[in-house]
């Protein structure tokens, strides 16, 4: 929202209409690709629940989910997604309960290690999605990366190589 309590004044809208997901989630299954999943809504995530059981969720799924900060498209109060709150975790967890699914967290338009977000996921298993594009108040990806390792060894795990993750994410490494 805008300083003024109204919707900040621009014309970008976010849309993935139906068709757009079909198309999408086609040409990942014919070039073997698993979609990176952003989540900035519960009402995303039912979709993508109701594909996994219906079997058309692509292989090597990763599902993000996104908690809006501040000053992420708007200088004033995000109009979009959760607050980055445990209450908020804890629903989408919910809702993922029993599907298997990877899933990782974000903060859009803030520091990530300044919510409860971080360290919530780690403890449960998650993921983090850091860097500059999130945070740009940030110093450096290589900084935020840093930070998200102390995090995970703080917690008794360690990042992932890129073969490590294709063999969680269930994908085929290519040569």
């Amino acid at each position: 929202s805008g300083a003024d309590g109204w919707p900040a004044p621009m014309d970008f809208v976010y849309v993935n209409s139906p068709n757009d997901v079909r198309h999408m989630a086609e040409l990942c299954r014919k070039h073997g690709l698993g979609p990176s999943i952003a989540i900035f809504e519960p009402g995303w995530l039912r979709v993508i629940l109701a594909m996994q059981r219906a079997g058309t969720l692509p292989a090597g799924a990763l599902v993000k989910l996104y908690f809006a900060g501040g000053g992420y498209l708007t200088a004033g109060e995000p109009s979009f997604s959760t607050p980055p709150i445990a209450e908020a975790f804890e629903m989408y967890l919910a809702m993922l309960r029993g599907s298997g699914l990877n899933w990782a967290v974000a903060v859009l338009g803030g520091d990530i290690f300044e919510t409860p977000i971080a360290e919530l996921a780690v403890k449960r298993g998650g993921h983090l999605r850091v860097g500059l594009e999130d945070h740009t108040r940030a110093k450096s990806n290589v900084d935020e990366v840093r930070k998200a390792r102390a995090l995970c060894e703080k917690h008794g795990r360690k990042l992932a190589t890129c073969a490590e993750a294709e063999k969680l994410l269930g994908l085929t490494a290519r040569p």
